[in-house]
C-alpha cells in the first residue's frame, strides 16, 4: 500500500523548475584576464555562470561580413539603446542560394538548458537600403552544429502584422514583412524566440536583403533588457519513478545456518 501511495505522490507532485537570467549588465562575465559585472564592450568572446553551468558566447563573421566598433557593446543612440550586434550593412547583403556573409553568435552550455525567452530588437527594413534578417537554431551539443542542422525555435512577435517567418538557405528565419515597407525603429519590431527541448548550445545568424546604400550607416540589431531567461531542465515521471525504485528495493538478506 505504501509503495502505491508513493507511486501516486511522484506522478502527482509538481516539478520544480529552476529560472536564471544572463544580463549583459549585471552578470559576471571573463574575457581571459579575470570577470568583472558587465560586458566589456567590443570583446568577440566571454564567460559567466548560471545555474551552476558555464556559458560561453562568441562572436564570429562569414565571408564579406564586417563588425562595427560597437559590435557586442551596450550604445545609447537615438535610433538604439541597448546591447548590440552591429555590422556594417553592405558586407551581409544577400541575395544568392547560399548564405555566405553573416554572423553568427553562439551560446555553448556545460551541461543541458532550457532557454525560456530571448528577445531580439530592432528587426527592422528601409525601402530601397535594406533588409534585417535573423535566424536561430539550437543543438543538443555544447559545441554548436553546421548551419541548418539544429533544432527549430518558437517565435513569437510583437507584432505579427510587421514581422515574419521564412524558410532562407535552410533555416527557420525571421524578418520584416515584405508588406511593410519603412519600419524602421520601432518596438514592433522585436522578435522573442525560444526552444521546447532541452538544448547545450543556440545560435543567433544575422544578415540582411538588398542593400542598395553603402552609406545607410550600421546595421543594429539587440537584446531587449540586456538580458535573457533559462531555466533548469525538469526531471520527467520516469527518471523520478526510476529513483524512487532504487531508494525502495528491498535489501536482499542471505540466511545464514548457525550449526551447533
Amino acid at each position: 500500500m505504501r509503495g502505491s501511495l508513493l507511486v501516486v505522490w511522484v506522478l502527482s507532485c509538481p516539478a520544480v523548475s529552476h529560472a536564471g537570467i544572463v544580463s549583459y549588465d549585471t552578470s559576471d562575465w571573463d574575457h581571459g584576464s579575470g570577470s568583472q559585472q558587465g560586458w566589456n564592450d567590443g570583446e568577440l568572446q566571454g564567460t559567466t555562470t548560471v545555474l551552476g553551468r558555464t556559458l560561453t558566447v562568441t562572436s564570429n563573421r562569414f565571408g564579406t561580413a564586417q563588425y562595427t566598433a560597437d559590435h557586442l557593446s551596450r550604445i545609447d543612440e537615438t535610433f538604439f539603446s541597448g546591447f548590440a550586434f552591429q555590422l556594417q550593412p553592405a558586407s551581409t547583403d544577400q541575395n544568392a542560394g547560399v548564405l555566405t556573409n553573416y554572423a553568427r553568435i553562439d551560446f555553448s552550455f556545460s551541461s543541458d538548458i532550457h532557454l525560456d525567452s530571448y528577445t531580439l530588437t530592432d528587426v527592422d527594413r528601409a525601402n530601397g537600403q535594406w533588409y534585417d534578417v535573423i535566424a536561430v537554431e539550437a543543438f543538443g551539443t555544447t559545441t554548436p552544429g553546421a548551419l541548418g542542422t539544429g533544432f527549430t525555435p518558437d517565435y513569437t512577435f510583437e507584432n505579427p502584422s510587421n514581422l515574419g517567418t521564412a524558410t532562407l538557405f535552410g533555416l527557420n528565419a525571421a524578418g520584416p514583412l515584405s508588406n511593410t515597407g519603412n519600419v524602421q525603429n520601432t518596438p514592433e519590431n522585436d522578435v522573442t524566440f525560444s526552444f521546447s527541448e532541452s538544448i547545450r548550445s543556440f545560435s543567433i545568424y544575422y544578415w540582411n536583403f538588398n542593400n542598395t546604400d553603402n552609406a545607410a550607416g550600421t546595421q543594429t540589431i539587440g537584446t531587449r533588457g540586456n538580458a535573457f531567461t533559462v531555466s533548469s531542465p525538469e526531471p520527467s515521471a520516469a527518471t523520478l519513478l526510476a529513483v524512487w525504485a532504487l531508494m525502495t528495493a528491498p535489501v536482499r538478506r542471505r540466511r545464514v545456518t548457525l550449526v551447533s
